[in-house]
């Protein structure tokens, strides 16, 4: 770790400006991955469960 102190100041802001970004972007391709996940799971429930607790309710009405 001696040659990060060895650097310039310049050097060292370039330096961890660059890995913050590096940061950011595959912060930012795993936020989309599980966006679209998120997506995928509510499609599902949307299309899947949300029309059969539907006719569920048809069926089997509750008494009052």
């Amino acid at each position: 770790m001696n040659w990060f102190y060895n650097l310039k100041v310049a050097r060292k802001l370039l330096l961890s400006f660059a890995c913050v970004l590096v940061l950011t972007t595959a912060l930012g391709a795993l936020s989309i991955f599980q966006l679209n996940k998120v997506n995928q799971a509510s499609t599902e429930l949307a299309s899947k469960w949300l029309p059969v607790i539907g006719t569920l309710g048809v069926l089997a009405p509750t008494e009052k």
